[in-house]
């Protein structure tokens, strides 16, 4: 089974993500947009695995003290210069999440899940370009919207996720919720 831990988003602050997105999609139809439902934060991609009960487990015992407040703020790319790999909207610095980030890396390395080599950047993914070149009118569109507010959410709960790919792209389905408050 291959699963994820992630956050679902509202249907609120997904709606405003994708409003942004169809407003790009005439710039930008090299793209493979992530379907609304989709739209999600993922804490930590766990790849195939049989160890759903183990994760369940680990992650079920209080795996935050409170709820809290993300906003979500601002588009950007990943890719050099003037490609485009990953289009991605931002999360404002919350030390809540970075902390709830380190408890599921060190509840997950004793189950074999290693800790990321990189620093936790979290964002979510709206769009991914296979050929990188895009017209600079659609950077420079990006660019113009680094600062776009696309609302705030709390977060009362984080989700392990199996990811089914498919055809159509990746089918998603909650396996079990854990709530973040008290």
């Amino acid at each position: 089974m291959r699963l994820f831990i992630g956050i679902k988003l509202s249907e609120k602050i997904r709606g405003n993500l994708c409003d942004v997105c169809r407003e790009l999609k005439e710039r930008a139809s090299q793209m493979k947009w992530v379907k609304e439902d989709n739209v999600h934060i993922t804490l930590k991609f766990l790849g195939e695995t049989e160890k759903r009960d183990q994760i369940i487990e680990v992650l079920d015992n209080n795996i935050s003290s409170s709820e809290f407040n993300l906003r979500f703020t601002g588009l950007g790319r990943f890719g050099r210069g003037d490609e485009l790999r990953i289009l991605w909207a931002g999360i404002e610095n919350s030390e809540e999440l970075n902390s709830l980030f380190n408890k599921i890396e060190s509840r997950l390395e004793p189950l074999g899940f290693p800790k990321e080599k990189r620093n936790f950047s979290p964002h979510i993914t709206l769009g991914r370009n296979r050929y990188g070149k895009v017209h600079q009118d659609l950077i420079s569109e990006i660019e113009r919207l680094s600062d776009h507010s696309f609302g705030e959410q709390e977060i009362s709960s984080i989700q392990l996720m199996s990811s089914t790919l498919t055809l159509s792209g990746p089918v998603y389905k909650t396996l079990s919720h854990f709530s973040t408050g008290k």
